[in-house]
């Protein structure tokens, strides 16, 4: 198989287009003013001090530790009564605002334990939470 060999010249166009090309004419420019670029000047570096803060600093800095509120059984056995008697005629969200004067919680995560938790217990488990609520 025969070798290809394709010379290019010197002309072809190794930047960008968005950038204008001086035109020359041989090797000598045409324009007879040096143009000055961004690149012929280096700016000076800022330096900004920063004094060191005292006390040592954690690597997670997102919010802040707030102790946990779990629910007792007594809690969620009037969540479980509370939601059987009315989640025929009131949606969850009432279910949870209503709940909230009877349970020290706020409504998302009442309504989120409901959701995720209460709604899907046996019938087993149910019984034994209201026995352990009423010790």
């Amino acid at each position: 198989m025969p070798k290809i060999v394709v010379k290019v010249s010197r002309s072809a166009h190794t930047r960008s287009k968005s950038q204008k090309e001086p035109k020359v004419e041989g090797d000598i420019e045409t324009s007879p003013q040096k143009k000055s670029s961004s690149r012929d000047v280096t700016p000076a570096k800022k330096s900004i001090k920063i004094e060191a803060q005292s006390g040592t600093r954690s690597k997670n800095r997102g919010t802040k530790p707030v102790e946990k509120k779990y629910f007792t059984v007594q809690e969620d056995h009037t969540i479980i009564q509370y939601y059987k008697q009315h989640q025929d005629n009131q949606t969850m969200l009432q279910i949870a605002e209503s709940l909230t004067k009877k349970v020290k919680h706020s409504e998302e995560s009442i309504r989120d334990r409901i959701r995720k938790v209460l709604t899907r217990l046996r019938h087993v488990d149910e019984t034994l939470i209201a026995e352990e609520a009423k010790v």
